[in-house]
């Protein structure tokens, strides 16, 4: 989940998702009169979520997180979009549906809006490292493969370590590219050195194609002093000027990145 908080009325009252479509479910509960814990300790809520882990565990390896506690201004539980909707019905079958559109509209939203590309960044991202963490169970050192993944995907688009927090969105468009492209190559590696070799290769590909296209050759007047006009003799039909000319070929900067 994000610390990009949106916040959206229904019924006279404010409630909050953030840019993922995640869900304040305790400011909900006091709306209705109810607690979140209610709805967790649920036998068919605990089935539910044991059904999500299932196929998270199926696509990634791992279990999913739906649930966090989160801290300070808009704290409280917090429910992932897969289990919000369910809650929100817990809680009222009109506001369900309410729910249900404001998160669709969260996650899709506009192909090219702001909003629509980093929550498709955020989604790549939580989807790469999810398939990272998997591949690299066995290694003395996971962090070091999540921390040399997010190095090459840097390096192919050409930002710096710290900056993707702050990247204009068709900058971080390119980073969500590369966020998918690191995950299929890691999905079908057999482990993590396998995954990380392929997703360098495949990063640094997709690197030289979004670096400036070579200048094409451009031709400028020679040097070389012109030659002397010879004088027509008569009857004979003056000739041009002969202008040589040398073809010279710059090669285009190479677009340094880390």
């Amino acid at each position: 989940m994000t610390t990009e908080v949106i916040q959206a009325e229904y019924d006279g009252h404010t409630f909050a998702f953030d840019a993922e479509g995640w869900f304040d479910a305790t400011v909900a509960a006091d709306r209705y009169g109810k607690r979140p814990n209610d709805f967790l300790e649920l036998d068919s809520t605990i089935d539910y979520i044991a059904a999500l882990d299932a196929r998270q565990i199926a696509i990634t390896g791992k279990a999913g997180i739906w649930k966090v506690t989160r801290r300070g201004r808009y704290g409280g539980t917090w429910l992932h979009p897969k289990l919000a909707v369910r809650y929100a019905q817990w809680l009222d079958l009109n506001f369900a549906i309410w729910c249900d559109e404001q998160i669709d509209q969260i996650l899709r939203g506009a192909p090219t809006s702001p909003q629509a590309i980093r929550a498709e960044y955020l989604s790549g991202y939580h989807e790469l490292h999810a398939v990272v963490d998997a591949k690299a169970a066995e290694s003395s050192k996971p962090w070091a493969v999540h921390v040399n993944v997010n190095k090459a995907i840097n390096k192919a688009v050409g930002i710096e370590p710290g900056q993707r927090g702050s990247l204009p969105p068709g900058k971080l468009a390119l980073v969500a590219a590369a966020n998918q492209i690191a995950c299929a190559t890691f999905a079908v590696a057999s482990d993590h050195h396998d995954g990380y070799d392929n997703a360098k290769a495949a990063l640094g590909q997709f690197g030289t194609l979004l670096a400036p296209a070579a200048q094409a050759p451009r031709i400028e007047p020679s040097t070389h002093p012109p030659p002397r006009k010879r004088r027509a003799t008569k009857g004979e039909a003056p000739t041009a000027p002969t202008v040589e000319a040398s073809i010279e070929t710059s090669s285009a900067p190479t677009e340094q990145a880390s």
